[in-house]
Parts: structure tokens; C-alpha cells; sequence
């Protein structure tokens, strides 16, 4: 079957565990998969009214983030979510025996469709109904494996996911794209591409109190147009701090561990690949720094097929 689905009851505290584990990792994306969400305010405005209040969100996302590349041997896991913040007895309904599904376009929501999950009648059984309370999650998952509805593996090149919600009751709607997905073989970068097409990421806040940690987002953003071959090892991405006279104070290399193999990294077009660490605002003997004007410099060390590539981004950082 092309399209694989799961469905499964779960509670909000099992959905918090999943996001703590992502949050473990190293490398991340910044742009953690396009979400489509159906809530009637605010989650936290909604939980904070009335106890009746309705707060519900409907959502769709896809593993691996939007943009991603996706080589041919995984398959894109796309996930629907509803979750029931405060009703009791909130109904999920479907006329079908699944409350969601969805589309495979080219290149664009507007494009030609080459797959669709109610095409091979997966959905054919007894009509949904479930009932949920507050805390708990209904989520339906799906596996694209890349081929179009006559089970052929589809051409390289660029697809829209669209969801779409068969559902009834208080769960919203959702008919959106999720995400935008990029199959193909990852290209060389050359050090002239690199200069011109990948831009060196760095968002600190630009003022914090002093002794509080500095939240420092650091990476690289894909600018150019094609799948990017990119290998990244344990220290691809780190950063110093320099005071006003350009004194390096803190050296984030001296504070870790370098060692371990190059990982292989694919970046799509638009695609981000970031870490988020935190400075205690000390310098390399552990002591803390004063009050004043610093730089937070972000420095880049990635490889595309064994050329090593490099780049750097200073932005101001002020400790009052």
C-alpha cells in the first residue's frame, strides 16, 4: 500500500515527551515543518477564559521539517493532530474511518497532483467517532513512500503536501499545504556557491540583564536553489564572544568536545540547519564577565564532499 496510516489516543504529557526528545538534538531545523492550526483564539488566551470555553487546535505537520530533502529511501511521515485543551466529551467525527488525508502536488499548491491518500480507499470501514477529553490528543499518521497513485516512484524534483480534514464536530478545519518537500540527489557546493548562496545565521535577543544566559541561535540557511550536499561534524557550528576592542573573551571550541565523524546533512533550498546554545555570560576561566558592549561572533565549518567551507557572522550584544 502506498500510504500508510496509524491512528492513536494520546495524552497531552505523551506529547510534551516527544517534543523534549527533539529538542536533544545537536543540529536541528529551524523551520520545524509548516503547521496548519484551526484554534479559536490563542491557546494560552483560550485556557485562561471561562472553564466552558472551547480550546482546541487541528493541525498537520511532516517529519523532517518544511523545506526538507528527502533521499528515495524515506518515506515522508505526515502527521494530523487534534487536540482537546478544556471540553469534556469533545467529539472527533469522520464519515470515514479516518479523520484526515492528503494530497502530493508538483512544484506548487497549484500544481498537478500526483498522489492522493483517498485514491486507494484506505479509508473504507466503520465511521469514525471518537470522543476526547481535556488533555488528550487524536492523532492520525500517514507515509508517503514517493510514488504517484499507480504505485511508480515519482521524478525528482520539487512537492507540495496539502492536508485535508474529513472530519465533523468541534475538531476545526485544516485544507492547507504542511510543508514543501525536495527529492533528488544532493549537488556539491563550491566555495564560490557557498559565499554567494548560504547565509551564516545568528539571533541573539540584543540586550540581557547581567548573570542571565545569553540564548544564542546559530547556523546556516540554504539561499540557493538547489538540494546541497553537506556534511557537518560535532564542532560545524560554534561561536565566540569579543569585547568592544575586539579581545576574544569566550571560545564556545574550548568548551567542547570535537570529536566524532562528519554526518552526512542534505540542506533543500531555504532549508535551515541551526543549534541553539546558551552563554553564562563568563569568560574561558569561568568568571563572570562585567557590564557593557560585546560581539557574539558565529563561525561555520562544514564540508560539501570532502571541500571544507567557511563562514562567519558578528552581531552586537549588549549586558546591562
Amino acid at each position: 500500500m502506498v500510504a500508510v496510516r496509524k491512528a492513536v489516543l494520546v495524552s497531552a504529557i505523551a506529547v510534551v515527551v516527544v517534543l523534549v526528545l527533539v529538542a536533544a538534538v545537536v543540529y536541528v531545523r529551524l523551520v520545524p515543518g509548516q503547521t496548519a492550526t484551526t484554534t479559536t483564539t490563542s491557546t494560552e488566551a483560550c485556557i485562561s477564559q471561562a472553564p466552558n470555553a472551547l480550546c482546541t487546535s487541528t493541525e498537520g505537520t511532516l517529519s523532517g521539517g518544511s523545506p526538507a530533502y528527502f533521499p528515495h529511501s524515506r518515506p515522508v511521515v505526515i502527521t494530523f493532530n487534534v487536540t482537546d485543551y478544556t471540553l469534556p466529551n469533545l467529539p472527533v467525527n469522520s464519515s470515514y474511518s479516518c479523520l484526515a488525508g492528503f494530497q502530493v502536488r508538483v512544484n506548487n499548491t497549484e500544481g498537478p497532483v500526483v498522489y492522493d491518500s483517498s485514491e486507494p480507499k484506505s479509508c473504507v470501514g466503520r465511521p469514525l467517532e471518537v470522543v476526547l477529553q481535556p488533555g488528550q490528543s487524536y492523532i492520525e499518521t500517514y507515509s508517503w513512500n514517493q510514488t504517484n497513485n499507480d504505485g511508480s516512484q515519482v521524478p525528482d524534483g520539487v512537492y507540495e503536501i496539502m492536508g485535508k480534514l474529513n472530519g465533523s464536530g468541534y475538531v476545526g478545519s485544516l485544507n492547507d499545504p504542511l510543508g514543501m518537500v525536495y527529492l533528488g540527489t544532493p549537488l556539491a557546493v563550491s566555495q564560490q556557491q557557498f559565499a554567494s548562496h548560504f547565509i551564516v545565521v545568528t539571533d541573539p535577543e540584543e540586550s540581557y540583564p547581567s548573570g542571565t544566559p545569553v540564548r544564542i541561535v546559530e547556523g546556516l540557511l540554504n539561499n540557493g536553489g538547489t538540494i546541497a550536499s553537506i556534511q557537518t561534524t560535532p564542532c560545524s557550528i560554534s561561536y565566540e564572544i569579543a569585547n568592544q576592542t575586539g579581545y576574544d573573551i569566550y571560545d564556545s571550541m574550548l568548551h567542547q568536545s570535537c570529536v566524532g565523524p562528519a554526518v552526512d546533512s542534505p540542506m533543500a533550498p531555504e532549508e535551515y540547519l541551526t543549534r541553539t546554545v546558551y552563554w553564562n555570560q563568563t569568560d574561558n576561566q569561568g568568571k563572570q564577565v562585567v557590564a557593557g558592549s560585546y560581539f557574539i561572533i558565529v563561525n561555520i565549518h562544514v564540508l560539501s564532499n570532502g571541500l571544507l567551507l567557511e563562514a562567519t557572522k558578528s552581531s552586537h550584544l549588549a549586558i546591562v
